[in-house]
């Protein structure tokens, strides 16, 4: 096993707690789109903003909602925030859906 992977078998998860804010960044792409994950909890097992996890998801309903369940392993939704910003037609169905099914989910939109 080389030295990399025994480093990274040696990390053992930390529970994110039910209190914690989460914070989710959002990049809207034309078919497809990135959700970033940061809380203090993340941060201190990734060490690094760029190692905290990410999630990819398709510009569908499916999608929003493979996002929603994502979003719910790491926390209670009222406990999540969604950063978003809206530069262009592509985002209005992602913020109509969450605005539509999930508004206990305190966003962020910079338009």
């Amino acid at each position: 096993m080389t030295k990399r992977k025994q480093e990274l078998s040696k990390l053992t998860p930390l529970p994110i707690l039910p209190t914690e804010a989460i914070y989710i960044g959002v990049d809207i792409g034309k078919f497809k789109h990135v959700a970033g994950f940061v809380s203090k909890t993340l941060l201190e097992r990734h060490k690094h903003f760029e190692n905290c996890p990410a999630f990819t998801f398709e510009q569908s309903r499916e999608g929003f909602r493979a996002l929603v369940e994502r979003i719910r392993a790491y926390g209670p939704l009222e406990h999540c925030f969604l950063l978003l910003v809206m530069y262009n037609q592509k985002s209005i169905p992602f913020a109509s859906f969450f605005a539509a099914n999930h508004s206990s989910l305190p966003s962020w939109w910079h338009v």
